[in-house]
């Protein structure tokens, strides 16, 4: 069952029998489909391999009544891009060839919703219709494009910016665990009297912003506002935000707002890490925290001198507080042993 563009909807009802008896494989294709049965709403040959459900990005609702199982005789389930809304807890059950709580055979409706990258710009979501070129969205300039096949978004000498409004500028709400890229190439802006950068949606996946080789990714509020940036760069559901730089060159990273710099929503199971940039963040607010542990590979924080991530304090420390106003992560200048960011003579 083949959906066009913009589909609308269509129902199978039978009121004596099952809605669909299927003797093969069914794929429903960018479809948004209704089956209502009066016993089952579907039923396949039990145990036939080639008897198998697929959907690809539909949206398909079963529904029997309410005392047979609501699907029955699939051999396997295929979801791509389509993901299992209700009930919550069921899972498919081979042996029992359909969905299952508990090792019992669900009755009530089976709900399927189409799934889609859990990716706004500026509150637009992206789309297929729209991925290859972002610039269409207002407040998008330069080169701004979104890769489904790496779950990657790749901006180059571009600018997204939220002016007034009260919105993230790029907001990923991960609806599979699946890792989210960003890459950044040439001079950067993103900009949002709000969030800069967030991060939601099902937690245990991670995140990774790639500043590419001398490369430059500045974050804080539009200039064209007298708002204030809540946060640069917010997380609430990645095990592990990874900002990586291209190792040897200028990548940068460079963080002004009168909020918070880069902001976790704490759990001991999540953290920051840093690699081969230079990240000059002025915060009024804490520049680095809410993360369970973090992690500075070949660098070592700068400014201020001997501040350090506090465990305690879940983000960069001095002194036992959190560090506010200019925190500079730098990599180191040279290779060598390092204590306390000083490199130790060869003959120590």
């Amino acid at each position: 069952i083949e959906g066009g563009e913009n589909p609308g909807v269509l129902t199978f009802t039978s009121t004596a029998d099952v809605g669909m008896k299927v003797p093969a494989r069914l794929t429903f294709n960018n479809a948004n489909v209704v089956v209502k049965g009066a016993t089952s709403a579907l039923t396949m040959e039990r145990f036939l391999m080639r008897h198998a459900l697929f959907l690809n990005k539909s949206s398909v609702k079963f529904t029997g009544d309410g005392a047979s199982q609501t699907i029955a005789g699939c051999s396997t389930v295929d979801l791509t891009r389509s993901i299992l809304a209700s009930p919550e807890n069921a899972a498919f059950n081979e042996d029992l060839g359909t969905y299952a709580i508990d090792g019992t055979a669900v009755t009530a409706p089976l709900v399927f919703n189409k799934l889609n990258y859990g990716l706004k710009i500026c509150g637009v979501e992206v789309t297929d219709e729209n991925c290859d070129d972002l610039s269409v969205i207002d407040g998008v300039t330069g080169s701004v494009r979104y890769s489904p096949k790496f779950n990657s978004l790749v901006l180059e000498n571009a600018t997204i910016s939220t002016g007034d409004a009260m919105m993230y500028a790029i907001d990923y709400n991960s609806p599979n665990n699946d890792s989210f890229y960003i890459r950044v190439h040439g001079t950067c802006n993103v900009l949002s009297r709000q969030i800069c950068i967030g991060y939601g949606g099902k937690g245990d996946y991670s995140s990774y912003i790639y500043i590419g080789s001398d490369a430059t990714l500045n974050l804080g509020a539009p200039e064209t506002t007298s708002g204030n940036t809540i946060a640069a760069i917010y997380e609430s559901a990645p095990k592990r935000i990874s900002i990586v730089g291209s190792y040897g060159t200028s990548s940068k990273l460079n963080i002004t707002t009168k909020g918070r710099g880069i902001w976790g929503e704490f759990d001991e199971n999540k953290d920051l890490y840093i690699s081969s940039i230079i990240a000059n963040i002025n915060s009024e607010n804490h520049c680095v925290s809410g993360f369970g542990d973090m992690y500075i590979k070949g660098g070592y924080v700068k400014t201020p001198w001997k501040a350090q991530y506090d465990k305690s304090l879940n983000g960069i420390a001095l002194n036992g507080a959190l560090v506010k106003g200019n925190l500079v992560i730098s990599p180191f200048d040279q290779p060598g042993l390092y204590i306390n960011g000083v490199l130790m003579p060869s003959t120590t």
